[in-house]
């Protein structure tokens, strides 16, 4: 077994590359991803593959106080099959803090639903120029209140 950040038996600069490709196709992201930019920064990165291709990836940004799940995306064939689900269980069972969030585009309906679905509240909405982006907060700890973020 190759010993590398996905914890798969496939390079890590494959599994980058795919990623990154991934994201700048299906996410609509202001900064175009390479598979450098995805092995090169901290965030945790969950992957589904077949055979040696990805079809799906999501990401936790580790915070002090609270993780955020970020870059969900399914390869547009793979969808409705509950990879996107599968994805975002294992980023949440991968966080130990109280409190996880994430952004999604208001106009994003299958991510908003499923994120829903799982627990998440829409706590924000923040309009931009062409489009607007809600925050959607999960709040997992006995004591937490809505006001502890």
């Amino acid at each position: 077994m190759v010993n590398n950040k996905f914890n798969l038996g496939i390079p890590d600069q494959c599994l980058a590359n795919q990623v990154a490709a991934l994201l700048n196709y299906n996410n609509r992201l202001s900064i175009v991803h390479s598979g450098q930019s995805i092995t090169s920064n901290l965030n945790q990165y969950f992957v589904e593959v077949i055979g040696q291709t990805v079809i799906g990836c999501v990401g936790l940004q580790i915070g002090s106080k609270m993780d955020k799940i970020l870059h969900l995306s399914v390869n547009s064939l793979a969808r409705r099959n509950g990879v996107g689900f599968r994805l975002l269980v294992t980023a949440i069972n991968n966080s130990n803090k109280d409190i996880i969030y994430m952004t999604i585009r208001e106009d994003n309906f299958m991510s908003i639903s499923l994120a829903t679905k799982l627990g998440f509240k829409i706590i924000a909405y923040n309009p931009k120029c062409n489009y607007n982006v809600l925050t959607l907060c999960l709040f997992r700890g006995k004591n937490v209140t809505k006001r502890a973020y």
